[in-house]
């Protein structure tokens, strides 16, 4: 029986591009294009995503409990993504008359998602008895957590490795591409901004996460979205040029100027009071709370420098 045979096989024999990165590594500039072009292609093997999808008008209650569930377990942000991943193709493979959810309730799809992605992208994934707790211990059988999890990855076709916005900003990255020693950074040489480096980092991957709830930002293939986040966080931080040739090069995306706006917009509207601050390298997008208290609103141009020691923490 297909459906009794163990996740945890069928997994191994199709590791995440995101694991491969971690556990490989690349020694040279062939090998990483290799690999980013195996993405591209992977990821063209995906359905295309439709916003007339059923579903579609709750995706961003389900990604936000997807997060809650990966926060209250520690999971890492590439575990959430994952799922979520997960969760799209599956429901966009859904007849229209729905079977699924038919079968299992959205919380059962949702933690079976998480389950799957966590025997990814984990160390050690968290177990059914961890996930379940005191307030779901009668709601949630481990046999069907089990025909759960199977019927997820049979939704998939059994293709449980998947491409990410997050795992393909990573491989760029970890690639030494983001940055440059001749990049000028508000019309001045790298070197005098040491928190450049950080501060695009911290922006474009708090960029991944932003876009993952917007069911707009998943029509374009996840390594296009990538390329438009590192463009936006470069624009952003005053970074020139905002898309340098080596990027384009390398991603294949001459021009991603469109949806990095469309990215800057989406920032602009959802965080107004923090987008007014970043541009003094004295904010970081690690906690928006955070931010608004220390940038008010009546706040002086130069009011970055007195905050120093107190945005300190971010980058320890």
């Amino acid at each position: 029986d297909r459906e009794r045979v163990s996740l945890r096989t069928t997994m191994a024999r199709a590791p995440t591009p995101s694991r491969l990165v971690g556990f490989i590594g690349f020694e040279d500039d062939r090998s990483r294009a290799r690999w980013w072009s195996h993405m591209c292609d992977r990821e063209r093997e995906d359905p295309k995503f439709s916003l007339d999808a059923p579903y579609v008008k709750c995706r961003r209650l389900y990604v936000d409990s997807v997060w809650s569930l990966c926060e209250d377990h520690r999971l890492a942000e590439t575990t959430a993504h994952v799922a979520t991943r997960y969760y799209d193709l599956a429901m966009q493979r859904e007849p229209a008359g729905g079977v699924l959810l038919e079968d299992f309730t959205l919380d059962e799809v949702r933690i079976a998602a998480v389950l799957i992605a966590a025997k990814f992208e984990e160390h050690e994934a968290p177990t059914l008895k961890a996930i379940r707790g005191p307030s779901r211990a009668a709601s949630i059988e481990a046999r069907r957590m089990r025909d759960a999890e199977a019927a997820v990855a049979a939704r998939l076709n059994w293709r449980l490795s998947v491409v990410t916005a997050l795992q393909c900003f990573e491989h760029l990255h970890t690639s030494n591409l983001i940055m440059h020693p001749s990049d000028l950074v508000r019309g001045a040489p790298l070197s005098r901004s040491p928190k450049a480096r950080k501060f695009v980092v911290t922006y474009a991957r708090f960029f991944c996460n932003m876009t993952l709830q917007s069911s707009t930002f998943q029509l374009p293939p996840p390594s296009k979205l990538a390329a438009a986040i590192v463009r936006a966080t470069r624009q952003l931080l005053n970074i020139a040029p905002a898309w340098p040739d080596r990027l384009a090069r390398f991603t294949g995306y001459a021009d991603v100027a469109q949806l990095a706006d469309d990215v800057l917009a989406y920032y602009q509207a959802e965080f107004p009071d923090h987008h007014q601050s970043v541009q003094t390298f004295a904010s970081s997008p690690k906690s928006v709370a955070d931010a608004s208290r220390l940038f008010p609103e009546d706040a002086p141009p130069d009011a970055a420098a007195g905050y120093e020691d107190a945005t300190r923490s971010f980058f320890n």
